[in-house]
């Protein structure tokens, strides 16, 4: 929901802007296609171009991660964690992951559900039973105690800030689960390195195969950021060669 008490409004084509940009010569409230001192007339100062481009690269600008749009503030997802304008903020106008992840994970949900289903309506013996699933309060609450569970034990750098800490059951060549967290930032194949170091494994084995990290018999990307799969924090990781 739009929040109207937030931003000002331009002093130009009046439209409302949550980050505002006070012209430093006239001190105008204008939008982000104002700003300029070209594109607001500002009369203040006889060289207004090159006053504008300077007043321009002075300020810290945030690109999104779709369209590539700078704003002057680091919009984040709350699902996923990647930066976006303020056009695609919001999941469902960036195609969120972590969002399309979740709603795979339930329609394979609901196949297996259906899938047993039919299997019991012919008779078949079920090899596996049902679980009773949890309603959504206890699944977050079990998901909560899982969590701190995780902080109190895991092993990791202690100067990685708490919020870009990422926590996960770490499953050793070995057969060994460790507690573990990584800065959120670091790429997989950095990961892998840490891991190497940490618990004295070798990057290649006998066979020349590269130690490599799964979940779920997926293999995450060694170029890609630990945060590109945020929705894995709290999860059991498996290190083996491949």
């Amino acid at each position: 929901m739009e929040l109207p008490q937030l931003g000002d409004f331009c002093s130009v084509c009046g439209s409302l802007d949550f980050v505002p940009f006070t012209c430093p010569h006239c001190h105008s409230e204008l939008c982000a296609n104002h700003s300029s001192m070209p594109n607001h007339n500002c009369v203040l100062t006889p060289n207004s171009s090159a006053s504008a481009q300077q007043c321009l690269n002075t300020t810290d600008l945030y690109s999104c991660t779709l369209c590539q749009i700078k704003e002057k503030v680091d919009v984040r997802c709350h699902e996923c964690g990647f930066g976006f304008c303020l056009n695609h903020r919001h999941p469902d106008t960036h195609s969120c992951r972590v969002v399309a992840y979740r709603e795979r994970l339930r329609k394979g949900k609901e196949r297996q559900l259906e899938a047993d289903s039919n299997q019991k309506r012919s008779g078949e013996r079920q090899s596996v039973p049902l679980k009773v699933p949890q309603s959504s309060k206890n699944k977050a609450l079990s998901n909560k105690l899982a969590l701190m569970k995780l902080k109190q034990s895991a092993n990791g750098d202690p100067k990685v800030a708490m919020e870009d800490r990422m926590y996960f059951t770490l499953r050793l060549p070995s057969g060994k689960s460790i507690p573990v967290f990584f800065n959120r930032r670091l790429q997989i194949g950095r990961v892998v390195d840490i891991i190497c170091k940490d618990y004295s494994i070798g990057l290649r084995n006998s066979n020349d195969q590269i130690l490599s990290v799964f979940h779920d018999s997926e293999k995450l990307n060694p170029s890609k950021e630990l945060m590109f799969y945020n929705e894995l924090n709290c999860t059991d990781l498996v290190v083996e060669y491949s």
